[in-house]
């Protein structure tokens, strides 16, 4: 048995029960076939550029982190996502799956509003200690 997947011909070998394709002087073999037509899928996202971002991960805590990959999720396409891996002590230590759309471009004019937002908050978290220090002054009735 024979067949062309995406320009690629997969054989089937009876004997050992294997669907094969030759990819560049590689043979990649399998016994379903549907993961040898997903490796000839996953040529395409070898073509992928990673892409540098900050995630606003817990607690509003900004962290620097690379999009390794995006999801093939035609269930979920209404909110399309990616794999990000978040920068560490000692390089890429962890990877999450979170959608695109919080991920911010990690470039220089986001990281200038990524400071005003957070000197904002500060401003903020200054002014509600000041509002609750003037709240413990207020004179209670006692009855």
């Amino acid at each position: 048995m024979k067949e062309t997947y995406k320009d690629h011909e997969i054989t089937y070998n009876e004997g050992s029960h294997q669907f094969s394709v030759k990819i560049g002087e590689s043979i990649y073999s399998n016994p379903f076939l549907e993961k040898v037509r997903k490796q000839i899928d996953n040529l395409d996202k070898k073509d992928f550029t990673r892409v540098d971002v900050i995630y606003p991960d817990y607690g509003d805590k900004m962290r620097e982190a690379v999009v390794t990959s995006l999801v093939d999720d035609d269930y979920n396409s209404y909110t399309p996502e990616c794999w990000i891996s978040f920068k560490g002590k000692k390089g890429y230590n962890s990877r999450r799956k979170v959608p695109m759309k919080s991920c911010i471009l990690d470039t220089e004019s986001n990281r200038q509003f990524i400071i005003q937002i957070d000197s904002k908050k500060a401003a903020i978290n200054r002014i509600e200690g000041e509002i609750s220090e003037l709240r413990e002054k207020l004179e209670t009735y006692q009855g």
